[in-house]
């Protein structure tokens, strides 16, 4: 069995937040290539994380 998260964003295109934290729940590994291009609040939990993982 294949298993598969479906992607459902509140808009249509997704807002750029939406996006930027749709990758990090994704791939976490990715934290410190989104936060240059995420807003202050999403920074500051990215960086919570990776300081704490």
């Amino acid at each position: 069995m294949k298993a598969v998260i479906e992607w459902c964003p509140n808009d249509n295109p997704p807002s750029h937040l939406e996006t930027l934290i749709w990758w990090w729940v994704v791939r976490p590994d990715l934290g410190a290539a989104i936060a240059p291009s995420a807003p202050q609040e999403l920074k500051e939990i990215i960086d919570h994380y990776i300081l704490h993982n």
